[in-house]
């Protein structure tokens, strides 16, 4: 992937982009082809497992998270989840443990010792005990350990605590009595009982080597062409490839690369439209609906953007979508499935028959976006977590847990760059390095063709040269402002 900054790059307009910068995105020809190919604006399909609703529950939260920027699926709790909703989670039979074990994860130290100390004590204590326990810790910046300091640092934490469904009420410092008892929610503290008994590091139980077999055979069964079906185990390496195949067919539409191999699905393109990535050409002279579509200033923004970011942005507008479907149902099993998600293992193979029925409907929709890889095998049904799906949880965690220092979103573009310099004769089309020489002259070490044709929306088509693994193109006054 491209690099997230361009060096030497003006501010470019926020008007709509004319038909001229499509036309400079062929590498091989600047004229012959129309913005985009011709595409028409796709028929909006609704994911699968969403239904529209008179009296939307979770219409609320889908409008705040419409105007908040949140980074991954811990984030959307904490801004855009209501306390309500978060009880629901806690309340789930089997998975309520994992969203309480993701919570923790996310919470300050401090948090996490008053959280552990209460389920010893019945979900329950005195708030005067409780400033005994924080006795060890360093009211950071508060100034010192003296009791004003220290109730600033409690009222800090219980406040936190009470956003998250964790303690029964709201604590104020100036109503504190040596009789105020701090109390965990029913629902977190039998999640939390459930998390501590339970010995289970994943929610579903990967399929064993005899499982996938014993699948294999029965498909066999069913086989009529009488030919032997095989169902090779995925590598680790073959998710890494398949991730960026999906999100580079992405971008292949999105810049209108000519003679793409993998089309994105059309539930893919609706979203581009919706998200105003982008738009039916303004220019177009016949019906508005036949018109070809054409990139926008947002989603110019978007194609630099890490696929992390990029696949978050996705879920953001499935998760909008979901919310608006009958009783929240869909939407509180979106938000279960993405985070059982992040403790699954990367590279294992789990069966949809351990999932729900909207379980098996949002796994589905997610395998659109090529954020899980599922597969039919005979009459049943396979996925493969890939690496981004189990990092979706994100977030600028505090204790090192989920999405911390040594787990953040898995970033192509450093990797690819990296690798490029490691390599200077790259054997693999995701590799990249870039040098921008002082007169312009643009030097791309590269052999995949989405990235001459994203290099080809800044630099004039016109002056491409061509090494078996390097692309020179010459950056003009013209070519940054078309």
């Amino acid at each position: 992937m491209l690099p997230k900054k361009r060096p030497n790059s003006p501010k470019r307009s926020a008007s709509p982009v004319p038909p001229s910068r499509r036309q400079r995105l062929s590498p091989t020809s600047s004229s012959s082809r129309t913005p985009n190919r011709g595409r028409s604006s796709p028929p909006p399909p609704r994911p699968r497992g969403s239904a529209p609703s008179k009296t939307p529950s979770n219409n609320t939260a889908a409008k705040r998270t419409a105007g908040t920027k949140t980074t991954g699926v811990m984030d959307y709790l904490r801004q855009s989840v209501s306390r309500d909703s978060l009880l629901g989670l806690y309340s789930d039979e089997k998975r309520g443990r994992y969203v309480c074990r993701a919570v923790l994860q996310r919470l300050p130290e401090t948090s996490q010792q008053i959280i552990v100390r209460l389920s010893c004590t019945g979900g329950e204590f005195s708030i005067s005990n409780i400033r005994i326990w924080l006795k060890g810790f360093n009211a950071g910046g508060a100034g010192g350990t003296s009791s004003a300091a220290m109730n600033k640092l409690l009222s800090r934490q219980l406040n936190e605590l009470y956003h998250w469904a964790i303690v029964t009420e709201k604590q104020q410092a100036s109503a504190w009595t040596d009789q105020t008892v701090l109390r965990l929610t029913p629902e977190f503290f039998k999640s939390l009982k459930d998390s501590l008994q339970s010995l289970d590091a994943s929610p579903w139980c990967a399929l064993t080597e005899e499982e996938m077999k014993f699948l294999e055979n029965e498909a066999n069964k069913d086989e009529t062409s009488g030919r032997p079906v095989r169902f090779p185990a995925m590598t680790p390496e073959d998710l890494e490839r398949y991730t960026q195949s999906q999100w580079d067919a992405v971008l292949h539409y999105l810049v209108g690369t000519p003679n793409m191999t993998i089309q994105p699905n059309p539930a893919v393109a609706h979203f581009l439209l919706q998200t105003n990535l982008m738009q039916p050409d303004p220019d177009y002279k016949r019906s508005r609906e036949e018109a070809p579509l054409v990139i926008t200033q947002k989603g110019y923004d978007f194609m630099l953007q890490d696929n992390s970011q990029q696949v978050w942005h996705f879920v953001v507008q499935y998760l909008a979508t979901v919310a608006e479907s009958k009783k929240g149902e869909v939407f509180r099993e979106a938000l279960l499935v993405l985070i059982c998600l992040s403790f699954s293992r990367f590279g294992e193979c789990y069966s949809t028959a351990s999932l729900t029925k909207p379980g098996v409907k949002i796994v589905k929709d997610l395998g659109l976006f090529g954020i899980i890889y599922y597969k039919k095998i005979g009459r049943g049904f396979i996925f493969y977590p890939t690496r981004i799906a189990m990092q979706l949880t994100g977030g600028n965690q505090t204790s090192g847990g989920i999405g911390g220092k040594g787990g953040g979103m898995y970033s192509w573009s450093s990797k690819a760059l990296e690798s490029s310099l490691a390599q200077p004769r790259p054997n693999d089309s995701s590799h990249l390095a870039i040098i921008v020489q002082t007169n312009f002259q643009l030097c791309a070490y590269t052999t995949s063709e989405l990235h001459v044709s994203m290099l080809g929306l800044f630099c004039d088509v016109n002056t491409i040269r061509r090494l078996p693994n390097v692309i020179f193109m010459t950056i003009t006054r013209d070519s940054i402002k078309g």
